[in-house]
């Protein structure tokens, strides 16, 4: 066999692994960082122009982070040999990515093995080269072999980077000014399994809310076998207050918020409005008020129901989901007080286009960034249906089409509740949305949702029967990771943590401690999830419910790890230096469907978070966004009500070995 044949066999060889997990799997040991120090200088680039005959490309530089040659705006010829000119000419699969217009990154000269001419350049997929001069550059190979920092030899490059070319730039830019944070590992670890109790049937909905008003989150349980409420009374010591409450109902989901702003918590249990009282003596109760939707078939036809901001009086309305029915949608009268009324026409719900008919999960978030409440629907092909300012929602036309079935019997509407969250971006909610056995991550890119899953590493290990998704900063690093829950008895919960660019690590894999988790949750499946901080400490913990009844909280243990170490690696730094701030939501006007958002002293958004969108399949957390921060400093807090009202507060974080920063965010009218 020859070399040439050899080679080109290599190339396509590795086109195939790109579509397969193998690719995905990330190699610690070889990092974007680890070539930043590695080669003396270090580019960006665009394509100007192929040469598919001749075997080659025209590079113009657009950014030069590490070097002191080639300059800005140069062009660098890069001849293809050999095999790589073959190809190229056939557009292999990936050589695609070398065309008019395309990013590359480039790095040239490894110092440790004093091949001061060696190039190894990313354009999709890495190659390797020569440089020939500053301005000439020879294109000799496809992916190979290279050695980690451990000393061990890497089978290929497909670990150090897989994602898109735009964010390993975007990641060199921030290595050059020293904020590049990309972990190698999983830094957060959790205590024991606290089964807060065991039903005799499956748990279908669970809440982490202060239903009782002293500050402590309470758990409320949703499951055919009835309804639980356990308050906390101290930190940590739940009582069973079902029959103390009067709460004699069975569900199957459960959302809580003030929806008659009298300042105490209302339920929305399945379709039954529960509003909140308190007597004199401090006595809690809830009466039934009304019932969604009105028809008892379609009661019985329920999957969930949740609180929602559909017309911006931050009075909370009411959306439902229906098997075979699709969404339902119901005004709260507000002020003018009586009873909601059916707008599912009106909002434009009834439409085949927007899902009518269907059987799926909603996920509830702003696309736009508008103020108003857009819908994401799992039903048939997936829906994102956008709200105007009349209170129609009508389906984007560029959403990818996506397939929410699961199992043996490719069942619908058991899969697809996700979460808007910032993902990929910090200004912006993208779309994190669970299918069968993996996920799909579509990124908001200036509101048009593109599906950069491919890219996104690890996000490809998925479990099986996943059926709802939160997105949370488990890692309280700054970045929004993922939890996402199991359907089957015996399944596997999967912690995703999201890296940054695009980029995520199965948790568990990667672990940078002795144990992530302690318990057996992680592989006894679940039907309901919440996060949020359930003792106090600032840190989200996960609260769980599964087919066998168990009713777990999963104690967030992360900050107790961010200990001092000697020569700390650079994300370890960082992540060392991380702050934590959380911040509490009140109105009573106007919290469902807030957005709360970390900001600069000159206004450019760090982070944000929206209020009662992540409602996993009919959950709910508390009305709180938790903030990792890598930079400790002097920031702004804005809120941004759903009836349009805005408040800022300055706040000042510190890292969080020191101490955790809080906000209790008020209305001030």
């Amino acid at each position: 066999m020859t070399t040439n044949v050899r080679t080109v066999l290599s190339v396509l060889l590795f086109s195939v692994l790109a579509h397969f997990p193998l690719k995905a799997v990330i190699n610690v040991g070889l990092q974007p960082a680890d070539l930043f120090e590695r080669y003396e200088t270090v580019l960006t680039g665009e394509i100007e122009r192929v040469d598919e005959e001749a075997g080659g490309f025209f590079l113009r530089v657009t950014a030069l982070h590490k070097g002191e040659t080639p300059e800005v705006g140069e062009i660098i010829e890069i001849s293809a040999v050999d095999a790589m000119a073959e190809a190229l000419a056939d557009q292999v699969d990936p050589i695609v990515d070398i065309a008019p217009g395309k990013p590359v990154a480039a790095f040239v000269g490894m110092r440790q093995r004093r091949a001061e001419d060696q190039l190894l350049f990313y354009a999709g997929g890495f190659y390797l080269g020569t440089r020939v001069s500053d301005s000439r550059w020879n294109w000799t190979d496809g992916d190979t072999q290279m050695t980690g920092v451990d000393g061990q030899p890497v089978p290929t490059m497909a670990g150090t980077w897989n994602g898109s070319t735009p964010q390993l730039n975007h990641m060199l830019e921030d290595l050059a000014r020293g904020e590049a944070y990309f972990p190698r590992r999983g830094y957060a670890a959790f205590k024991e399994d606290i089964l807060i109790d065991q039903l005799d049937d499956t748990v279908r909905g669970i809440a982490l809310y202060d239903l009782y008003g002293n500050g402590l989150p309470d758990i409320y349980v949703s499951s055919p076998d009835g309804d639980r409420v356990y308050l906390q009374m101290a930190p940590l010591e739940f009582i069973d207050a079902t029959e103390w409450l009067g709460l004699e109902q069975a569900s199957v989901s459960i959302d809580v918020a003030d929806f008659d702003l009298d300042g105490i918590p209302d339920l929305l249990v399945g379709g039954t409005l529960l509003r909140g009282s308190a007597n004199r003596s401090g006595q809690h109760g809830f009466t039934p008020v009304e019932s969604f939707p009105h028809d008892d078939e379609e009661r019985a036809a329920l999957k969930a129901a949740a609180f929602i901001e559909a017309d911006g009086d931050g009075y909370p309305d009411v959306i439902v989901s229906l098997e075979g029915g699709g969404l339902r949608l119901y005004r709260n009268p507000g002020e003018s007080g009586g009873a909601f009324t059916d707008i599912t026409e009106h909002a434009g719900l009834d439409r085949t286009e927007a899902g009518a008919g269907g059987n799926g999960y909603f996920t509830l978030g702003d696309w736009t960034g508008d103020g108003r409440t857009d819908i994401h629907y799992a039903a048939g092909p997936g829906f994102l249906l956008i709200q105007d300012s009349e209170g129609r929602f009508a389906p984007h036309p560029d959403m990818p089409e996506l397939r929410f079935t699961s199992g043996p019997d490719d069942a619908p509407g058991l899969t697809g509740a996700g979460a808007f969250a910032p993902i990929i971006g910090s200004g912006r909610f993208d779309l994190i949305i669970p299918v069968a056995s993996s996920w799909h991550v579509i990124e908001n890119r200036n509101g048009q949702p593109i599906d950069v899953t491919e890219y996104g590493n690890e996000i490809n290990e998925g479990s099986f029967l996943h059926l709802s998704t939160v997105a949370s900063d488990l890692t309280l690093d700054g970045n929004v990771d993922i939890y996402t829950i199991s359907r089957a008895q015996y399944g596997h919960n999967r912690f995703i943590i999201n890296r940054g660019y695009g980029s995520f690590m199965l948790a568990t894999v990667h672990r940078a401690y002795d144990k992530m988790f302690s318990g057996p949750s992680q592989e006894l499946g679940g039907w309901a999830l919440a996060t949020g901080d359930a003792n106090g400490d600032g840190q989200p913990d996960i609260l769980l419910g599964n087919e066998h009844g168990h009713v777990v909280l999963i104690l967030n243990d992360t900050l107790s790890y961010r200990e001092p170490v000697e020569h700390p690696t650079d994300d370890v730094a960082r992540m060392l230096q991380a702050g934590v701030l959380a911040v509490t939501v009140e109105g009573p006007r106007g919290v469902v469907g807030a957005i709360v958002q970390l900001e600069t002293p000159e206004g450019a958004t760090v982070d944000m978070r929206f209020i009662g969108g992540n409602n996993a399949a009919g959950s709910r957390g508390p009305d709180e966004a938790i903030f990792g921060v890598r930079k400790p400093g002097d920031y702004l807090v804005r809120v941004r009500y759903a009836d349009g009202h805005e408040r800022t507060w300055p706040v000042e974080i510190s890292p969080a070995t020191q101490a955790i920063a809080r906000l209790t965010a008020t209305r001030s009218d």
